[in-house]
């Protein structure tokens, strides 16, 4: 919850607190990279980090009532306008909760676009990808029932353009149930009290999240606040308790959007040209072909982009340094936009709730360096590009099939023809191409992205590397489309099936996104669950004690 502008945070005059705790020397301690300037502000402000961070290291709201989330649909309405606009106060937005159901981690540095994209991706794909396919099989079976009109006698285009329509729809029209913490909307910008203290409960509402959601961005990692929010999770759950933290890049929603894209923009462009003059089939073959390539070329740039930004993430969380993270406070030598006010050290009081949580600072970076870290890298390596995010994102190809079989279905009820021609087979032949060939394809082309994730110093040899990584995923799809034109009626189509379906299992069981010799930044870890990097000599991590954490 990296805010966007940290306001000076006081002690609320409703705490009435007529006390602060007096303090220690020893439990407090000056950043040495601090100037003069910055440690005179801090010292002068310790009264209150003390205050803030023993009460926010209690883990308890200042009231039950300030305990509050949002449906994700307010999050979302208007193209998520709450995370795209600094202005503005969306308090009035959310409500008072006992239980948040995901508590959203995300920095202000990254992209906006990415992330909203990113949000409407999680929240409303599976739902999309549902009604949109429900909305196909309707067109389906009314183009067979003869309601709706078919153009000719081998191929309609109300299937996919009903899908397609019912996606776009539902993906920016659904309304989530869910309740969720998100910063601009739980926390109020406008009344100081009310904002205090919702900064003073952060404790209290992540020790009532039932899980976490990290939008994570090369930013994140970077931002104290970020990496805070995340180790103060997994300090809140219960001796035992597996902590639920799903952690998703906020490049994964231009990735499956633009492989929504491209996917539809074919299928569209195929589907007109069977409906064309046979003339006019070529050209709209070669339309597709380029914008489908141009666009899945756009892919293989984001996904190596992607990898070189995990493994950047690993080394940046195996030296991770509490002294060296940046906090916005800090940048802005402690002193409040335009007035010149003195701010509280964020950087302070954090350090102060970790000290009490943790041990000590180097038994929080120890953790950095191994629990997070390890978290982070297994599941940004292995678990954003899953088989059922490629489903989600890929149904355009079995409607092309069931506009074919839709056609089939009705000039099977009214010749009454034999049972392949009721539109069966090319139903098969649909799920095949969706569940089976698309994910061989991208399963592939993700395993050759990692191997060949890195930069080149010449432009057009980085180019020329995207393109053999595009080649190189195109080559075994093609060969098992071309091989359904050598398997005949009636059981060929059974048999291709089976036998797509055979090495897309085999493919996605062998064939790791990650090689699995390699574990954080590259190492020959063997993907270990608990490697752990060693510390520079001399730094807090090898003075601190082990601790069970």
């Amino acid at each position: 919850m990296d805010g966007p502008a940290p306001q000076p945070v006081g002690k609320p005059v409703c705490f009435d607190v007529d006390e602060l705790p007096k303090l220690e020397d020893e439990e407090f301690e000056r950043d040495t990279s601090a100037s003069n300037s910055e440690e005179a502000i801090i010292v002068a402000m310790l009264p209150d980090v003390l205050w803030l961070s023993d009460h926010i290291a209690t883990m308890l709201p200042t009231r039950p009532e300030i305990i509050r989330a949002a449906p994700v649909w307010a999050v979302l309405r208007g193209f998520a306008r709450p995370l795209r606009q600094q202005e503005g106060d969306f308090f009035e937005l959310s409500r008072v909760t006992t239980r948040v159901q995901a508590f959203w981690s995300h920095s202000w540095h990254g992209s906006t676009c990415m992330k909203i994209a990113t949000v409407f991706l999680l929240n409303n794909a599976t739902a999309a990808a549902v009604v949109s396919t429900a909305s196909a099989f309707s067109a389906f079976f009314l183009v067979g029932l003869g309601v709706l009109p078919q153009p000719s006698t081998q191929h309609c285009a109300w299937c996919i353009s009903s899908g397609v329509l019912t996606y776009v729809l539902t993906m920016l029209f659904w309304h989530p149930p869910r309740l969720v913490f998100v910063d601009r909307l739980c926390i109020s910008q406008s009344d100081p009290v009310l904002k205090a203290e919702g900064l003073f409960s952060l404790g209290a509402i992540l020790k009532n999240s039932d899980r976490m959601l990290v939008l994570w961005d090369r930013s994140w990692t970077q931002r104290l606040w970020c990496v805070f929010e995340l180790a103060a999770f997994l300090h809140s759950r219960a001796e035992g308790e597996k902590p639920h933290v799903t952690i998703r890049p906020t490049s994964l929603g231009f990735i499956m959007c633009a492989l929504w894209l491209a996917i539809a923009l074919g299928g569209l462009c195929f589907t007109l040209g069977l409906l064309m003059e046979v003339s006019f089939v070529p050209f709209a073959l070669l339309i597709a072909t380029g914008a489908c390539g141009a666009i899945f070329f756009y892919i293989v740039h984001l996904v190596r982009e992607f990898c070189r930004d995990v493994n950047v993430m690993s080394g940046q969380l195996a030296n991770f340094r509490f002294a060296e993270a940046n906090s916005d406070c800090c940048s802005r030598d402690h002193k409040e936009p335009g007035s010149g006010k003195p701010m509280i050290c964020d950087r302070a009081v954090m350090q102060r709730c970790i000290g009490k949580w943790f041990g000590s600072i180097g038994a929080f970076e120890q953790r950095v360096h191994g629990e997070v870290r390890d978290l982070l890298f297994d599941q940004l390596s292995h678990h954003v590009f899953s088989y059922g995010r490629l489903v989600e994102a890929s149904p355009v190809l079995f409607w092309v099939y069931l506009d074919r079989a839709a056609v089939e279905l009705w000039v099977g009820w009214q010749f009454g023809h034999s049972l392949h021609s009721y539109g069966v087979f090319n139903i098969l032949y649909g799920l095949t191409y969706w569940l089976a060939l698309c994910p061989i394809f991208f399963r592939i082309l993700f395993h050759l992205a990692w191997m060949l994730q890195a930069e080149r110093s010449c432009r057009l040899a980085d180019l020329f590397i995207n393109l053999v990584l595009l080649l190189a995923g195109i080559l075994p799809f093609s060969v098992l489309i071309f091989s359904q034109f050598f398997i005949f009626r009636p059981f060929g189509p059974i048999l291709y099936s089976l036998i797509s379906f055979i090495v897309a299992a085999l493919t996605w069981h062998c064939l790791p996104t990650v090689p699995r010799r390699e574990g954080p930044a590259g190492q020959s870890t063997g993907l270990r669950p608990n490697t752990r990097a060693s510390p520079p000599q001399g730094s807090e991590v090898t003075r601190a004690h082990t601790t069970s954490l």
